[in-house]
C-alpha cells in the first residue's frame, strides 16, 4: 500500500512539472475553450461510457503527456479543468503502446481507477474511491465489458 502511495506521488509531481513546464514555455491557454467530457458521477457505472483505451498517441491536445521511461513514446497522459484540477490520468504501465490505467478525478479527488489487468486493450476492473479509502470493486473476468465480480466494503 505504501508502494502504491509513493507511486502515486511520483506520477502526481511528474504531472505537475511537465504541466509547469509546457504552459510556462507555451504560455496559459484559455482553458474554457477546451472542451471536456463530462464524467458520469452516479452511483450506478455507465458502462458504454468508459473511456476507451486509446494508442498513446493519440492523446494529443488538449491532454498534457510525458515518456516517463525515455522511450520515445507517451506513457503518461493527464487531463486538467479550467480550475486546473486533474480530470483524468492514463498511464501505459505495460509500455506496450496501450493506455491500461485510468485515474478519474471529482473535484481533485481520485474517485475512480480503471485499469486493463491482462492488456488486452480492454478495461476489466473498476475501483470505487470515497476519499482515501476503496468503496468497492467490479472485475470482468469474462471479458464482456461488464463486471462479474463486486466486492463493497
Amino acid at each position: 500500500m505504501q508502494r502504491i502511495r509513493i507511486a502515486r506521488s511520483v506520477v502526481a509531481f511528474v504531472g505537475w512539472v511537465v504541466f509547469g513546464v509546457v504552459f510556462a514555455s507555451a504560455g496559459l491557454p484559455n482553458l474554457k475553450d477546451i472542451p471536456l467530457e463530462r464524467i458520469d458521477e452516479s452511483d450506478e457505472p455507465q458502462y458504454r461510457d468508459r473511456m476507451p483505451i486509446y494508442a498513446v498517441e493519440e492523446y494529443g491536445s488538449p491532454w498534457i503527456t510525458d515518456d516517463r521511461n525515455g522511450d520515445g513514446q507517451v506513457d503518461y497522459a493527464v487531463l486538467f479543468n479550467e480550475y486546473f484540477e486533474k480530470v483524468i490520468e492514463a498511464v501505459d504501465y505495460g509500455h506496450d503502446g496501450l493506455m491500461d490505467d485510468f485515474y478519474y478525478y471529482h473535484e481533485g479527488n481520485l474517485v475512480r481507477q480503471e485499469i486493463d489487468t491482462n492488456h488486452d486493450g480492454a478495461v476489466d476492473l473498476w475501483i470505487y474511491l470515497d476519499g482515501a479509502y476503496v468503496e468497492r470493486w467490479e472485475r470482468d473476468t469474462n471479458h464482456d465489458g461488464k463486471p462479474d465480480q463486486v466486492r463493497e466494503y
